[in-house]
């Protein structure tokens, strides 16, 4: 399965992401969305068109060659796998945004910013994301490697 777009490991690196292993199934869930499974467990949600890309990182338990989310406690409930029950999805960790708006790195754990970015132009695809990424990986340093992972794995 081949997305419009899709960030490379190498790219992930320097957004502060969790590189996609080569065991985990992609698997397309509707026109734009996107889940990378481990087993049955869903560990990335990616969202893309032509002129917007998100990642998350996830951990939900799936059941039921992967149609049912298993609950988070004990106390939860057994859901099926449609649109209502990924909004109750808890996304941890760093993610990326890149749409017409701008670029987002931040972290849902701690509810921080690492950078943005607003554009001008509204005329944005993901061709300027490309671009973009090439410039951000050019101008990155080793110690802003090391800080995006500090970022990354804050608590």
């Amino acid at each position: 399965m081949k997305l419009k777009f899709e960030l490379t490991n190498e790219q992930r690196k320097y957004l502060g992401l969790i590189p996609v292993e080569e065991h985990w199934e992609l698997v397309k869930f509707d026109n734009n969305v996107y889940y990378y499974f481990e087993d049955d467990i869903i560990k990335k949600e990616i969202t893309v068109s032509k002129n917007y890309y998100h990642e998350v990182e996830l951990n939900e338990k799936t059941a039921e060659n992967r149609t049912m989310i298993l609950p988070k406690t004990a106390r939860g409930k057994i859901k099926k796998f449609n649109y209502t029950a990924t909004q109750s999805f808890s996304p941890f960790g760093n993610y990326f945004t890149f749409s017409t708006d701008g670029v987002i790195i931040a972290n849902y754990t701690t509810q921080r910013t690492y950078y943005s970015e607003s554009f001008n132009e509204k005329n944005i695809s993901l061709d300027n994301l490309n671009n973009w990424l090439d410039k951000w990986i050019k101008e990155c340093t080793e110690e802003d490697l090391k800080e995006i992972e500090e970022f990354k794995n804050a608590k």
